[in-house]
């Protein structure tokens, strides 16, 4: 596979003018951020793997400025009906795996099944570019950075159960031994 620019559409399911315009918000997402976004779109993975597929056409188109590393691959294979974002390491701290997976899986996937490639695909250049921008965003899931915090009755519950099981190195018999 050969790249033809950002948008490359090997299984011909978007139009000259969905190509276009979806071109022109990569690059757009480039002359912004400094990250380059290409999305390629194959008919099947001729029996490789998703993970292995991503990492090769990544790799070999170079995407991303060399220095920096800040490409992004959105890799879709029509017949397996899968999709992966792959991202360099300079993005990859913007865009981790979880986030990566919430754009897939509440932004993307959505509008597939609809039959909104392109739609489906300009969300996620959407997210990518307020991602790479350091903007919040909302993609359905629980931020990636967002810590859960436990209630403090669970938090002084678990300290006291785990005082109780591990005390003075008797665990929980020898707390009974000793009251007895």
């Amino acid at each position: 596979l050969k790249p033809t620019g950002f948008i490359n559409d090997f299984a011909g399911v978007l139009s000259p003018e969905q190509v276009r315009v979806l071109e022109e918000d990569a690059r757009r997402i480039e002359r912004e951020t400094g990250a380059e976004v290409a999305v390629v779109i194959v008919k099947d993975l001729g029996g490789q793997n998703l993970e292995s597929s991503a990492h090769d056409i990544f790799n070999s188109w170079g995407i991303g400025k060399k220095d920096k590393d800040n490409g992004v691959l959105i890799l879709i294979s029509m017949a397996e009906r899968k999709i992966r974002i792959e991202t360099g390491y300079g993005v990859e701290h913007l865009l981790p795996d979880g986030l990566c997976g919430n754009i897939i899986r509440n932004v993307m996937a959505p509008e597939f099944r609809a039959g909104k490639i392109a739609e489906g695909i300009q969300g996620a250049l959407s997210s990518i570019e307020k991602a790479v921008a350091g903007e919040g965003q909302d993609t359905g899931g629980t931020p990636e950075n967002q810590q859960d915090i436990p209630p403090a009755a669970f938090v002084v519950a678990w300290e006291a159960m785990v005082f109780a099981f591990t005390m003075g190195g008797f665990g929980l018999s020898g707390v009974i031994v000793q009251i007895v």
